[in-house]
């Protein structure tokens, strides 16, 4: 089974399709190699179609519409090839190309992909860096813990050692200086 077939199955319209489809052929009487020859299809298409693993172009959908005299799968399949776009939210048409995965087409035009785009990377970027200060201000707590902890044992709850090396950077520092203004 290709990647991606077992979605198309899960889909209702694609179902339907199917279903109207073989519906039209046992009620016109014709062979699936005879939809398939007048589609220009091969043996292997026409199966997939059937069996819900591939959804047809819409050229392919109008040929099996038109030989069938079955107007209403096209119809359906128009229905099952419009997508919303994920960038204005507008429904477009996809005449071929997959419908599902990582290849169907997301957007309905290249400038709503590009604002897609950037907003997709405005809001990586932005998760990206609020990862990175909630590590950096993580790390940044545990060193002032260690700090304060170090300096309390060297001079209790207040540090006025300035000579220490860890004058510059321990948080007792600003102890002292909020009790020297006030």
């Amino acid at each position: 089974m290709r990647p991606g077939a077992e979605r198309y199955a899960d889909m209702p319209a694609v179902a339907q399709f199917a279903g109207r489809l073989a519906a039209m052929k046992a009620f016109r009487g014709v062979k699936w190699q005879d939809i398939a020859d007048a589609a220009g299809l091969d043996r292997n298409t026409i199966h997939s179609i059937r069996k819900k693993m591939t959804v047809p172009k819409l050229d392919t959908a109008q040929r099996i519409a038109d030989y069938l005299e079955a107007p209403g799968l096209y119809d359906a399949l128009v229905e099952i090839r419009t997508l919303t776009c994920e960038g204005c939210g507008v429904g477009f048409l996809v005449p071929t190309g997959s419908l599902v995965g990582k290849q169907r087409r997301r957007f309905c035009s290249a400038a709503c992909q590009q604002r897609g785009v950037a907003t997709l990377t405005k809001h990586l970027t932005l998760r990206r860096a609020l990862f990175q200060l909630d590590v950096s201000d993580g790390m940044l707590f545990q060193h002032r813990s260690l700090v304060a902890a170090f300096c309390r044992r060297c001079s209790g709850e207040e540090c006025g050692e300035t000579s220490c090396e860890l004058f510059a950077v321990t948080p007792l520092r600003k102890i002292v200086a909020k009790k020297a203004v006030a």
